[in-house]
């Protein structure tokens, strides 16, 4: 009998564990999309800014927004 539990619960251990690590890649992907869109827009003058609708206060809630689809 108790063969029987390990099994089952090995059995579900693998798909948690490769659902783990497909999650962990995807946020690592968001976030780096985040920086990379907090360093574009940080480059960006006060003018092009202007021109976009943004300040510099804005910039990280923006790149937030855009990397993890959130709306504020």
């Amino acid at each position: 009998m108790a063969t029987i539990s390990d099994i089952r619960i090995e059995a579900g251990f693998r798909p948690r564990l490769v659902e783990t690590v497909k999650s962990l890649f995807a946020r690592a992907a968001q976030h780096s999309r985040y920086r990379k869109t907090v360093r574009e827009l940080q480059v960006l003058s006060t003018r092009e800014l202007d021109d976009l609708g943004l300040n510099h206060g804005d910039i990280r809630r923006v790149a937030f927004e855009a990397a993890y689809s959130v709306k504020s």
